[in-house]
């Protein structure tokens, strides 16, 4: 059974018993497992109504908040050969969401809806309870790299069953860790006070490293 399929069974078997769960995972197989790398972002929970599919919303281009940032990082970890100045990343976003994000996976460790400031303690109880089903998910999909969107402590806590994870650190402090051929990035969300250029440069930066690095040993 296709990576659909398989997500198909996950979701209909959780939604008899929570109908409010928002469905995520890999928004279009063909093109993930077409891409130079296989990207999955660990998110925290969606905002607005319960039952949605949030692949489906990710397809059709998402939105400016969260998902401009998503895509150019995406671009970006694509590309990683490609020097983007800022003022071609700042432009076109609407074209560059409904082009990269076809391209990634998304797994929200709380899969109900939530508000505009995510609860964390909610998150971190969600990521517990919801351990085997994210496992399951990550498993499924096997990415190449994986992004926490200010979820690591929680993911990788959980992932790795509570075991003793060692934390690796890029030259400009990017935290990694290197788990068979994957690598685990801790990272800021998308919408953090930071300034989007800034945030780009450094996601870019810290992975191009890693990989060098990977690609040395």
């Amino acid at each position: 059974m296709d990576i659909k399929g398989k997500e198909k069974e996950i979701f209909d078997k959780l939604r008899k018993i929570d109908p409010s769960i928002v469905e995520d995972g890999i928004v279009s197989e063909e093109e993930y497992l077409d891409s130079n790398y296989k990207i999955l972002y660990i998110m925290k929970e969606v905002n607005g109504g319960s039952g949605w599919n949030l692949k489906d919303f990710l397809y059709a281009g998402g939105r400016s908040q969260t998902w401009d940032n998503v895509a150019r990082w995406t671009e970006g970890l694509l590309n990683l050969n490609q020097e983007y100045d800022w003022a071609y990343l700042e432009k076109n976003n609407e074209k560059r969401r409904k082009d990269y994000l076809k391209k990634v996976g998304v797994i929200n460790l709380k899969k109900t809806p939530g508000h505009h400031t995510s609860e964390d303690k909610k998150i971190s109880m969600a990521a517990f309870e919801n351990r085997k089903l994210i496992k399951e998910q990550v498993n499924l999909y096997n990415p190449d790299i994986i992004i926490c969107c200010g979820t690591a402590d929680d993911f990788v806590k959980n992932y790795f069953d509570s075991k003793f994870v060692t934390w690796n650190m890029t030259k400009r402090g990017v935290q990694f860790i290197r788990f068979k051929d994957k690598i685990i990035v801790s990272f800021a969300h998308p919408e953090a006070r930071i300034r989007d250029a800034y945030l780009y440069y450094s996601l870019i930066d810290g992975v191009r490293e890693i990989l060098e690095k990977s690609d040395s040993n």
